[in-house]
Parts: structure tokens; C-alpha cells; sequence
């Protein structure tokens, strides 16, 4: 009952983000234009025995269309597919993101196997970008443990340069 629960509140909140984040965004030039590169680092786990140190590679369309792979958290290659929405603050310096779409790399686990599908499982992940430099960015993901779905509250580094 209580990962029924979970899952309605994971659902109304993943909806009410995916229908609201884009109305935030604004329609300058520099927002979702540019091709972005990004380099997958690293990831801190709330929870012991998890892989922190997670190299991969993606890429962002202009339209927000994203892909990569990455060495997970469970040491297995994650491959994934998905958009990417964001929210950027006037001075362009800070962005608050979302990326939905699915990933490989995590089955034979009975607690994402609520949220998998055969090889896929649902990628849902919520994050901040900040502006380092010129095209620059850091950005960190946020995977909260909602109702235990994964093992560990993830914050996930990369860093990325837009084109």
C-alpha cells in the first residue's frame, strides 16, 4: 500500500513538472538554443556501497532532445534516452532543469523493478545548473529516495559546454 502511495505522488509530481517547467522557461535565444556536450563525473549516495565515481558521456539538442551512457551506480553501463526541460534565471547563470525519458543498466533489482519495464526503467531526474564560465556549466542532479524506488538519495555531478 505504501508504494502505491509513493508512486501517485511520485506521478502527480513528475506531471506537474513536466507540464509546468516549460511555461517558466523564457523564449530568449540562449535558452535550450545551443548544442550542449556533457561530461558524467560523479555521484554522492545518501547510503554505503554505491558507486560514486560514474564517467560517461551525452549530448543535448537545441530542442532539449538528450542521450548518453554512464558507468551507474550499481557498476553497470547506463544507456539512455530522453528531453530535457529547462528554466533559466534572467542573468542566464542559473537554470533549474528536468530530464524524463529511460535508461538501461538497472534490472534484477526488485526495488526499481516498480518503475522498469523489461531493460528500461524510468529516468526522472530533476536538477541545477550553474554557469562557471563562458558555455560552462556544472550541473547537479537530484534523486531523491521517494518511497525507497531506488536504495540511496543520488546528488549527480557533470559538467557540460554549450555550443
Amino acid at each position: 500500500m505504501r508504494a502505491i502511495k509513493s508512486a501517485k505522488v511520485v506521478i502527480c509530481f513528475l506531471t506537474a513538472l513536466f507540464f509546468g517547467l516549460p511555461a517558466f522557461a523564457e523564449s530568449r535565444d540562449d535558452i535550450g538554443g545551443r548544442v550542449t556536450v556533457g561530461v558524467h563525473i560523479a555521484s554522492v549516495h545518501s547510503s554505503a556501497g554505491f558507486n560514486n565515481f560514474n564517467p560517461g558521456l551525452y549530448i543535448k539538442s537545441k530542442e532539449g532532445w538528450t542521450g548518453g551512457f554512464y558507468r551507474n551506480s550499481v557498476r553497470k553501463m547506463s544507456f539512455y534516452a530522453g528531453k530535457h526541460f529547462e528554466a533559466e534565471s534572467e542573468s542566464g547563470r542559473l537554470a533549474i532543469g528536468l530530464t524524463l525519458g529511460f535508461v538501461t543498466g538497472y534490472t534484477g533489482y526488485d526495488d526499481i523493478a516498480r518503475i522498469s519495464r523489461g531493460k528500461l526503467t524510468l529516468l526522472a531526474v530533476p536538477s541545477i545548473r550553474v554557469s562557471i564560465a563562458d558555455d560552462v556549466s556544472l550541473r547537479a542532479g537530484i534523486i531523491p529516495n521517494i518511497g525507497g524506488i531506488v536504495g540511496s538519495s543520488v546528488i549527480h555531478f557533470a559538467l557540460e559546454k554549450s555550443f
